[in-house]
């Protein structure tokens, strides 16, 4: 009878396929989003540690430092002009994408995109949780160095993780559950708390990298260079740039579509 009684409590109003609160247009109470909610959003969305990877990922394939900056932007004004499109429907309507993906595709075939943004959700989601719980795990090691010997790894080498890892996966998953339950309008406050503190985390960054210039620290991201040919193949420097251009895309994809 507990279990009947939290399952009904959980329970979501009944409603049509066809309309519903999640294909109305939003109400004006509901439109609480300003200027500074929107750019907070996308300041998250961008700064993060999955953002980092890219321009990581770029430079040991051969670009230099200024070559990958120069492919993070040029796919940032590709993603943004994509962007700018995907929201008018929104901006003008106040419908979501489920709502003027009808327009395209109608009622049933919709369906297929829809389902699509949901996969691509659980994906991104994954990764995103992935990369929490790593640094989930670089925080506990800090506090524990001996913390692979008090988790003894059962899981086999092939899968690229260890037991203490996947725990620190499970731990930021459960720690970030709660904020799910945020309605859009009302995660503002959220918004300027963790934009702060990504601010803050930006000039300690800065800081680190001036403080670690020279010939063991940061210093050779700098100065080091691979000799590439402009043009010739997927090793050149055309290629590889055109490469970080999708990578950057790709990697703010699934925001675009939001």
């Amino acid at each position: 009878m507990a279990v009947a009684n939290l399952l009904k409590r959980i329970e979501l109003p009944r409603g049509s396929r066809f309309i519903n609160e999640d294909v109305r247009p939003v109400g004006t109470e509901r439109r609480t989003w300003t200027f500074l909610t929107f750019h907070n959003f996308w300041l998250l969305i961008n700064c993060n540690i999955a953002t980092y990877l890219t321009g990581s990922a770029l430079i040991p394939l051969g670009l230099t430092w200024w070559q990958a900056i120069i492919a993070i932007i040029l796919g940032n004004i590709l993603a943004t002009a994509a962007l700018i499109l995907a929201s008018l429907a929104g901006a003008y309507y106040h419908v979501g994408f489920p709502v003027f993906s009808r327009a395209v595709w109608g009622i049933w075939g919709s369906q297929f995109v829809i389902w699509n943004r949901i996969f691509l959700s659980l994906v991104w989601y994954g990764f995103q949780s992935w990369v929490g719980g790593q640094c989930t795990y670089l925080m506990l090691l800090s506090w524990d160095p001996n913390l692979e010997k008090h988790i003894p790894n059962t899981i086999p080498a092939s899968t690229g993780m260890t037991s203490a890892q996947f725990v620190s996966y499970f731990i930021f998953c459960i720690v970030t559950l709660p904020f799910l339950w945020i309605k859009p309008h009302r995660i503002q406050k959220f918004f300027y708390f963790a934009s702060s503190v990504t601010l803050v985390f930006f000039l300690v960054l800065l800081i680190w990298a001036l403080a670690t210039m020279g010939s063991d620290g940061f210093g050779d991201t700098l100065a080091d260079s691979t000799p590439l040919p402009v043009t010739g193949g997927p090793q050149s420097v055309t290629w590889l740039t055109i490469s970080g251009i999708m990578s950057t895309i790709g990697g703010i994809a699934a925001g675009i579509l939001n």
